[in-house]
């Protein structure tokens, strides 16, 4: 997508604190332009843009979400046989 400077970049990946930060980085590039996305960020109307952000990332990489990658992660007790 035009427009993303390796600036704009490293503003996603310091503003991220709540996904996994390439996974975010590769979705926005992807669907928005830097001026959506910032629009999506500040303007309270674009709320249903920003859900499906969040929906897609949960449900496309474990990392973005904590609860799915627990349920994954198999906890084993006891020495190897």
């Amino acid at each position: 997508n035009e427009g993303w400077t390796q600036e704009k970049i490293q503003d996603i990946r310091n503003k991220s604190t709540v996904y996994d930060n390439e996974c975010l980085i590769d979705y926005v590039i992807k669907k928005y332009s830097p001026e959506e996305y910032s629009s999506i960020l500040s303007d309270e109307s674009r709320s249903k843009d920003k859900a499906s952000m969040d929906n897609y990332l949960k449900s496309h990489c474990l990392k973005c979400d904590p609860e799915a990658e627990k349920a994954e992660t198999k906890e084993i007790n006891g020495l190897p046989d």
